[in-house]
């Protein structure tokens, strides 16, 4: 089971700095980071003159206004405080910087609690990471370029050696900038059996992926295609590999880099779903995530069994957003008369 938890120092000292949520942990700072890249962004679409953008500002000035931290236990030995956060409400634009940070982080968290079970179930598995790339494209092009890479993608999935040598997928989708270009490309893990990995005739090699891609994309230069073996120990699997596929669709600097290419963007990611899975992933991850999960409770954990929690734990925290600090401020408890 993942936890998720934040240390609040024991002190009688009070400063200044105790308003913020940065002074209960380093690791605040994200909130703060990602609440204001969200107003930056929203900012774009609230000037933008597509009346569909300006419905995302409306969400996103809203986004995760306020926490609130629950108390959830002592621990002695580093002298901390324990508290979870417990509520926030998130806009669930997709392209919002909270909710791709959130969103993110509960695709990772439901990776590795269903790790376990899966490793149990299909005892000799290992794993590959594949980037499959394609040269980059205007950005107005971006959707029929996403809509050729996915069936290429398809393509390669009923290749002889890709259904005999592959066990199972996930397949994230990711967009960067360079220059006034779109970058996209495909980041995957992919199961196989351990003898795989011993080079044997199922074995698909480096250049041999390149061929695959190249034929099934139908082009005439040879893609960036880059392949290699998941360190494993146990029930864990190298977590770089892991971030690098579940992580955001666009880099929060691209977004913020130029407006209009940000705005174009928006339009070309309309409708498109960024996570596949099949084989023995099916299913383990879904693209959508509920306002739950990216408070990151416990999947485990029932609602009947979180409302008991904060009825254990009365002592709570609350923090807004202050436009003028740019950081979260504790406030008294908003929902109170």
């Amino acid at each position: 089971m993942l936890l998720f938890t934040y240390h609040i120092r024991l002190t009688t000292e009070m400063t200044t700095q105790e308003e913020y949520l940065t002074y209960y942990g380093k690791d605040k700072s994200k909130w703060d980071w990602h609440k204001d890249s969200s107003e930056k962004i929203s900012f774009f679409y609230a000037t933008s003159i597509n009346e569909n953008h300006r419905k995302y500002n409306e969400r996103m000035s809203k986004c995760a206004e306020i926490l609130r931290f629950i108390h959830v236990g002592n621990n002695p030995d580093i002298g901390d405080i324990e508290f979870k956060l417990a509520h926030a409400q998130f806009c669930r634009v997709r392209l919002c910087p909270i909710c791709q940070w959130r969103r993110s982080m509960a695709w990772r968290a439901r990776f590795f609690q269903n790790l376990p079970e899966l490793l149990s179930r299909h005892k000799n598995l290992s794993f590959i990471f594949l980037t499959l790339t394609v040269k980059n494209c205007e950005i107005h092009n971006l959707s029929e370029n996403l809509k050729w890479m996915n069936s290429a993608w398809n393509k390669m999935r009923i290749r002889k050696e890709f259904k005999v040598a592959i066990k199972g997928f996930i397949r994230s989708t990711e967009v960067t900038k360079s220059g006034n270009l779109a970058h996209p490309h495909f980041h995957t893990i992919l199961a196989v059996n351990k003898r795989y990995l011993s080079k044997g005739e199922k074995y698909i090699s480096q250049s041999k992926w390149v061929e695959m891609w190249q034929s099934c994309l139908g082009v005439d230069y040879l893609p960036v295609v880059d392949v290699r073996k998941l360190r494993s120990n146990g029930f864990e699997i190298e977590s770089r590999a892991i971030i690098e596929t579940l992580k955001y669709t666009t880099k929060v600097g691209d977004l913020l880099d130029d407006k209009e290419w940000f705005l174009e963007l928006t339009d070309q990611l309309f409708r498109k779903r960024f996570i596949s899975t099949g084989g023995v992933f099916k299913n383990i991850l879904k693209e959508d995530v509920d306002n739950n999960e990216m408070l990151l409770l416990d999947d485990e954990t029932s609602l009947m069994e979180r409302e008991d929690m904060e009825n254990q734990y009365k002592s709570s925290l609350f923090f807004a957003f202050d436009r003028y600090a740019r950081k979260y401020r504790k406030i008294k408890n908003p929902y109170t008369g």
